[in-house]
């Protein structure tokens, strides 16, 4: 880990920021410890004349919070038609995945920092640079949240067979197929028919519906 984030910020900022060329040759620094009415951003600068904020991470960092984080620079930096610089030992993929958008429109740019004895040195870091591994990982996360997404509808559908066999009202059900529900109400109504059938059908019919409807779940 290249130091800490002071050690790392008095680097870029002294001698008038001559250090921020490492970074990127055109940078010319104009304050650091930035603040406005919603946070501090490390250090600005400026590229010709677009205004940049550039945010430090000298050690491990947490994904969410940093995003959150950046997201608030970069809402503030676009007023004034500006870039966020993101640097730090690693970039990871979940920052990326996130902040696609800034990403892919310019408005973001992520840099890899190390240290050596007393020299840091800078690497700006493109999508492919970023750890496979932890790419896949995400991959494999979203995947994981497709396939349970497609077996909650397979079991819904199997749901609604159940109360069309046992409650003829087209309407009811269609309504459950057709409304874009979020699964805490998709289970609401489920119940909902399930209690109207039990009240309204012979013993055993509810029963043995009540009984398969929850062998689903």
């Amino acid at each position: 880990m290249p130091g800490n984030e002071l050690q790392l910020q008095q680097y870029l900022t002294r001698n008038r920021g001559e250090n921020l060329r490492k970074i990127d040759s055109e940078l010319e620094f104009l304050e650091a410890e930035y603040k406005f009415e919603s946070g501090r951003i490390d250090i600005v600068a400026k590229k010709e004349s677009t205004p940049i904020g550039i945010e430090l991470k000298a050690t491990n960092y947490q994904t969410r919070a940093i995003c959150a984080q950046l997201m608030n620079y970069l809402n503030y930096i676009s007023k004034f038609d500006g870039n966020i610089y993101f640097i730090a030992p690693k970039i990871k993929y979940g920052i990326y995945s996130t902040l696609k958008t800034y990403y892919d429109t310019g408005l973001l740019k992520f840099f890899e920092v190390t240290k050596k004895n007393d020299l840091y040195s800078f690497k700006e870091i493109k999508l492919q640079d970023i750890d496979d591994k932890k790419r896949v990982e995400t991959i494999h996360c979203a995947e994981s949240r497709t396939l349970e997404n497609k077996l909650f509808e397979e079991k819904m559908k199997k749901s609604v067979d159940i109360l069309i066999h046992n409650k003829k009202k087209a309407g009811f059900v269609k309504n459950i197929i057709d409304n874009n529900k979020d699964k805490t109400k998709y289970y609401e109504d489920i119940v909902e028919s399930v209690i109207d059938i039990v009240e309204h059908s012979t013993k055993t019919r509810g029963l043995g519906a009540l009984y398969r409807l929850l062998k689903l779940f």
